[in-house]
């Protein structure tokens, strides 16, 4: 993962913290080897996957989840044992910090979307009168110009 050029630069310092105890799991662990679902490689997916999905680097929203998986990736490299149980705990963690930074993004967003669906359903309204006024003008006999103020 250290050299996948998708993984954003801030996030490899978080993989390089884990890659020691990464190792300490694999020679305790043989199943790290013979399964891509081992915990190991699921946490190391999930903080690919989120550096990968997050905005721009100067987002607040980047620089928390940079900062939790900073602080969760120097607390897994300190683990004297670390095991698939720990690196399992994780990415629990990792997934309800996730869940609740995007159920907060959501509910920030909420006003906009609300706004956008108000703004949509004017707009149909006003095309859908438009073309009952048309509808209504073709048998009338009116000038033009009558004709397009009322339409």
């Amino acid at each position: 993962m250290l050299s996948d050029a998708r993984l954003p630069a801030a996030f490899v310092t978080v993989v390089a913290c884990l890659q020691a105890s990464a190792l300490r799991v694999a020679l305790r662990d043989a199943a790290m080897f013979e399964s891509k679902q081992h915990a190991v490689w699921a946490l190391l997916d999930r903080i690919g996957e989120a550096a990968c999905s997050l905005p721009q680097p100067g987002d607040p929203r980047a620089a928390a989840a940079l900062s939790f998986c900073q602080t969760m990736a120097d607390e897994l490299a300190r683990a004297p044992a670390p095991d698939a149980s720990l690196y399992r705990r994780a990415l629990e963690r990792l997934d309800t910090f996730l869940a609740e930074s995007a159920g907060a993004q959501l509910r920030a967003a909420q006003p906009a979307v609300a706004a956008l669906q108000l703004a949509e359903r004017r707009e149909l309204l006003e095309q859908h009168l438009s073309q009952r006024l048309v509808d209504q003008m073709v048998p009338m006999r009116t000038s033009p110009g009558v004709r397009r103020f009322v339409t």
